[in-house]
């Protein structure tokens, strides 16, 4: 997507950070592979943040987690670059106890039905 294509899309649409290059695993086959935001020094991860702010003219009210993978460190970034909350990959409705940078969410995707659809946004009881 063209800068231009988001940029038009903004009046429907709110984009924010999911990384701007760290969105890899790093590991092998015989160990575990690990998201960049868990496997690469703190300088390096608070630079490819402030980077993909950049690219986002400073929209930094949200974040997703690449992977859902995140740990303490992840967090502090985070906040020192003044993203006010982040969503993992869990799959669930949101509720007052969830941690601001815990964020649990619905994924939405290409095929998702309009009855899926509808279901997330009915009322719970």
């Amino acid at each position: 997507m063209t800068t231009e294509e988001l940029a038009s899309a903004c009046s429907v649409f709110s984009y924010y950070s999911h990384t701007f290059d760290f969105h890899h695993r790093k590991g092998s086959a015989t160990k575990d592979e690990r998201s960049f935001l868990i496997t690469e020094e703190a300088g390096a991860i608070r630079k490819d943040l402030a980077k993909s702010i950049g690219v986002l003219k400073g929209e930094s009210l949200a974040f997703a987690y690449p992977y859902g993978e995140y740990s303490p460190k992840s967090i502090r970034i985070l906040n020192e670059l003044g993203i006010d909350m982040a969503f993992t990959t869990e799959e669930r409705d949101a509720s007052q106890d969830d941690h601001l940078y815990e964020l649990p969410r619905h994924s939405i995707f290409h095929d998702t039905t309009m009855t899926r659809f509808q279901s997330i946004f009915r009322p719970h009881h």
